[in-house]
């Protein structure tokens, strides 16, 4: 599996290989930055058990065959960053086709791009906050972080994206004017109450705070399976039944 990744994927760092890596439970693990093998810019690999922990005995990345070492590693960091760009436009294009209608969460996000042979690894912070996306594209073995496609494809973005969703939906509900103003930055040749207006300006950004909590809901243990191994469960699901 490891070297199956490594030769097959397409990606231009170590943060973006481990995107793929971790779908299978596997790490690349320099260590601290005050540890020896850091220092010495040395490689380990290490499995990880269903919570993201590290477990088992480390694996030089030199005693491997295949040598998966940091130095030759960056070689491919290069090599890939040409390799990767023909398959740009495909995962952008997949990516539009779910936002024309935006999800009502990050759940519903990554779950929409997964039909389409995507996988996207959320990046957070300590605090569990939301800081970047990486997606991983079955179909082209190609992986790319948001902000390198585009900024209308960053964690930002789309999570604001889907925050506007679900605030267009509860004004339709509320039967609020179509033409009012949801993000309170447009200009507008209407006239409404002065009072209904301005209470609803003061309203937009706690409405998109709490529409962005909602987007940013955790998504369930099973989306971070692999599409891969994913379909492998289905077919012996099948196999079995029959």
């Amino acid at each position: 599996m490891l070297d199956a990744v490594i030769n097959q994927y397409k990606y231009t760092s170590l943060a973006e290989l481990n995107a793929i890596l971790k779908q299978y439970n596997v790490v690349a693990d320099m260590g601290k930055e005050d540890s020896r093998i850091y220092k010495n810019k040395g490689l380990t690999f290490r499995m990880l058990d269903e919570n993201g922990n590290k477990v088992g005995v480390p694996i030089k990345a030199s005693s491997i065959y295949s040598q998966p070492t940091l130095k030759n590693l960056e070689k491919k960091f290069e090599e890939n960053k040409l390799k990767r760009l023909p398959d740009m436009k495909q995962l952008k294009s997949a990516i539009d086709w779910v936002m024309v209608k935006p999800p009502r969460s990050i759940d519903e996000f990554v779950k929409a791009l997964e039909k389409e042979k995507i996988a996207v690894v959320l990046r957070r912070s300590e605090n569990g906050k939301i800081y970047g996306l990486t997606y991983i594209d079955y179909r082209t073995k190609a992986v790319f972080n948001g902000s390198d496609l585009g900024k209308e494809y960053s964690a930002k973005a789309i999570i604001e994206k889907c925050a506007r969703e679900i605030i267009k939906q509860q004004a339709t509900k509320l039967e609020i004017p179509k033409q009012l103003p949801l993000l309170g930055n447009e200009k507008h040749n209407f006239s409404l109450d002065y009072d209904f207006q301005k209470e609803h300006a003061n309203n937009l950004n706690l409405q998109l705070e709490k529409a962005i909590e909602l987007v940013m809901r955790p998504i369930e243990e099973y989306d971070q399976i692999p599409y891969e191994l994913k379909k492998e469960q289905e077919r012996k699901k099948k196999r079995h039944s029959t």
